[in-house]
């Protein structure tokens, strides 16, 4: 069963896992923090550095995701590429785990 989205949620997960050929672009990093905050994830800082912890309270609560702020806070393709290798191997997310609401 899909994780059902708001439009500008769903753009962000399109452009990490490449739903449309089209759908790849330059994420703003609170883009991307408000996105992973609608699927069940809290943003927390632990200490000094560029290294943001996810939490988890949904249903696939297993180990925090950890992400680092880009410098210029903008989360290019080869970071998108990462984080999508991440949420497949931990949550086992691909293409077709979101949709967008009617």
């Amino acid at each position: 069963m899909p994780i059902l989205l708001k439009r500008h949620h769903y753009e962000v997960f399109s452009s990490i896992f490449k739903c449309q050929r089209e759908a790849r672009r330059d994420i703003r990093w609170k883009e991307l923090q408000n996105a992973l905050c609608a699927v069940g994830f809290v943003a927390s800082k632990p200490g000094k550095g560029s290294k943001r912890t996810f939490l988890s309270t949904g249903p696939w609560a297993r180990v925090p995701l950890c992400v680092h702020k880009p410098k210029n806070n903008v989360f290019c393709g080869r970071a998108q590429d990462g984080l999508r290798v991440l949420l497949a191997a931990r949550y086992g997310w691909c293409r077709s785990t979101f949709s967008t609401e009617a």
